[in-house]
């Protein structure tokens, strides 16, 4: 962690694109350096009400059709319930 908090203090606002952004996904923790979320915008992502009633409501918004279309379906298909699954 102490590397991770000098490389950030160490950003020269002049020197980076205007487009740069670093996310960091990280669970609570002590070591954390407190400087790093003091200068930082947070978000926070509460944990579903039911996630087998969330995917199915996203399955369920693909078209049969488009689900299908897929020249590598196991690819797609194990990518796509990947993604559902984090969003869920």
């Amino acid at each position: 962690m102490p590397v991770l908090e000098g490389m950030v203090e160490n950003f020269d606002p002049t020197t980076l694109n205007p487009r740069f952004r670093l996310w960091l996904t990280a669970m609570p923790d002590e070591s954390f350096p407190v400087s790093i979320l003091q200068n930082g915008i947070k978000m926070t992502v509460e944990p579903p009400k039911g996630l087998k009633s969330v995917m199915i409501r996203a399955y369920l918004g693909f078209e049969a059709e488009w689900y299908e279309s897929c020249t590598k379906p196991k690819v797609f298909k194990k990518l796509l319930f990947g993604l559902t699954f984090f969003h869920a």
